[in-house]
């Protein structure tokens, strides 16, 4: 392939001053996302806020005309009319707005007793025929705090969309993200092998080894993250690769990006979530094929056999390190538990709490419970079936 020289007076136009801002608040809010406890604490909650509404405000807020870019591509109206051509907005907006009204409305109350707690119905101050929610206490779950969780992942997303135009600055914060989630993934390996009981070995987790994971308080939420992590450091991997093909490069970022897909999914084969290890290893496969075809047709083309013979090694590497590490105790416990699900599926506890939820969602089909309002009124529910209804907490052994 023959390659157009660049002209010797070209030049690059400069990312303008407010793509740089929106790229600093939303690499901040992706980054933080990796250690922010899962967004459980209020104050993790509030940082997450403050880092979507921030990236938002940056992407549509008026500024300087000179912070616009020479081009002009963010114009102050630009950008505006960008954001209102967006269908995702208007669906977003529509969605908040319903979940909104839903806190000004709520149709049942959590009182409290001496011991413990009950719900009780009350009149909803806009009326029977708007949606309710369940009056609560913010820092529990509330259909406020809903809100806010749901702003801060909505308001991220439409400041990338619309104050996002140049792929230097989406690069960085998909590199910034893939970075911190990678970390995040080897620090849950390095607390699976310390075996502790604490996040980050110095924060007091209620759920105990060896549920949680890295930052994340169930491991299935640390799996759902990391396999986010490894989805996009596999297409940052072939967006490399293509690029480095087309330059008549033989190295390039792909390389990291192929250590970091087998990184991550070390983490989640480590971390026994039954379902990330089915959906990771489905994307790892995936992976694979592709990446065997592209490299069967470079070495067809030309390629160099030593950078496939690399790739290969650390793929067996990558396979002895997960052998190496894996607790097969544990992975056989979990199989036999997997095994007396399949035999035992209509009494299985996610069986009965999916009928359960299924009877709870029977009695008001129309609008809901409102958003936050399961843990009140799922018990309600839950008491019909014996086997999951649960009596108090225990430190160590949890529900009993």
């Amino acid at each position: 392939m023959i390659m157009r020289p660049k002209h010797p007076n070209s030049y690059r136009i400069p990312i303008s001053v407010r793509e740089w801002i929106v790229c600093i608040f939303a690499t901040w809010t992706l980054v933080f996302t990796a250690w922010s406890l899962g967004g459980y604490p209020t104050w993790a909650l509030h940082l997450l806020f403050l880092g979507g509404l921030g990236t938002f405000l940056a992407s549509v807020f008026p500024m300087p005309r000179s912070w616009n870019g020479y081009d002009q591509q963010h114009g102050n109206l630009k950008n505006f009319k960008r954001l209102l051509l967006q269908p995702f907005f208007w669906a977003a907006l529509l969605f908040l707005v319903y979940i909104l009204i839903q806190f000004l409305n709520p149709s049942i109350a959590q009182v409290f007793g001496e011991k413990s707690w009950w719900v009780e119905s009350m009149t909803p101050p806009l009326g029977a025929n708007f949606p309710s929610s369940v009056k609560a206490n913010y820092e529990s779950m509330n259909a406020l705090r809903t809100f806010v969780l749901q702003a801060s992942a909505i308001s991220l997303a439409c400041g990338i969309l619309v104050g996002i135009q140049r792929r230097k600055s989406a690069l960085i914060i998909l590199w910034s993200f893939v970075i911190s989630g990678v970390t995040m993934g080897f620090v849950a390996i390095l607390q699976k092998l310390s075996k502790t009981w604490e996040i980050l070995w110095f924060i007091e987790c209620s759920s105990p080894y060896p549920k949680l994971w890295g930052t994340f308080v169930y491991r299935n939420q640390g799996a759902a993250f990391l396999l986010l992590v490894l989805l996009i450091s596999a297409l940052l991997y072939f967006f490399y690769y293509k690029d480095s093909t087309a330059k008549l490069k033989k190295s390039g970022p792909h390389f990291l990006c192929f250590l970091f897909v087998f990184l991550i999914y070390g983490s989640i084969w480590l971390s026994l979530s039954r379902g990330g290890i089915i959906l990771g290893s489905l994307l790892a496969v995936i992976f694979c094929i592709f990446t065997f075809r592209f490299h069967l047709i470079g070495i067809m083309r030309g390629g160099s056999f030593l950078l496939s013979g690399l790739f290969l090694g650390i793929l067996i590497a990558g396979g002895i390190f997960i052998m190496q590490f894996s607790n097969w105790d544990e992975v056989e416990q979990r199989i036999e538990h997997f095994e007396e699900i399949i035999y035992n599926l209509e009494s299985y506890d996610r069986t009965l709490s999916s009928r359960a939820t299924w009877d709870m969602a029977q009695s008001r089909l129309t609008y809901g419970w409102g958003a936050g309002s399961f843990r009140y009124i799922f018990p309600i529910y839950q008491k019909k079936y014996d086997s999951i209804w649960y009596h108090s907490y225990d430190s160590k052994k949890g529900w009993v």
